[in-house]
């Protein structure tokens, strides 16, 4: 006769908060970054980059996945710049009023220590919802970095 294995544990993880108190972001990024990453990213789903819905206010989206505006050095918008993948989709999308813009995005956690760390970039990004993980299949083939946004 056989053991069975223990079932999964249901205890709770306790954190101390890293990212909840950077207004407009999703509470559950502290679940997917940390304590839940192991559920978030399944084991057949991609593990690098988490789809977000990010929420812009007085940047334009091409500025924003450049960096240009909000970063002042060029090793930070180049740091910037690797943890973030904007569509060339939104490269033409203008917001003429100057008002608040939306787009989607694939970022890296990376992306997350700089909403933390710069306020510049939380004065601009006033909203990131976490979307669902995403299959590597559905990520196609790599392809550059923020593809036609032009470089400073």
């Amino acid at each position: 006769m056989s053991a069975d294995p223990p079932p999964p544990s249901s205890e709770w993880a306790w954190s101390d908060p890293t990212y909840s108190q950077v207004p407009g972001l999703d509470p559950e990024l502290e679940w997917g970054l940390g304590a839940g990453r192991d559920m978030f990213f399944a084991p057949t789903r991609q593990q690098r980059w988490m789809p977000v819905m990010i929420e812009l206010q007085g940047i334009s989206v091409a500025e924003f996945a450049a960096g240009t505006s909000v970063l002042e050095d060029g090793p930070s918008r180049s740091m910037w710049q690797a943890t973030i993948r904007v569509s060339p989709l939104y490269e033409g999308v203008q917001d003429e009023a100057g008002e608040i813009t939306y787009c989607t995005a694939m970022v890296k956690p990376g992306f997350f220590e700089f909403l933390r760390l710069n306020e510049s970039l939380t004065k601009v990004v006033v909203g990131v919802t976490l979307g669902l993980p995403l299959g590597a299949e559905s990520l196609g083939p790599d392809i550059p970095l923020n593809a036609g946004h032009s470089q400073p």
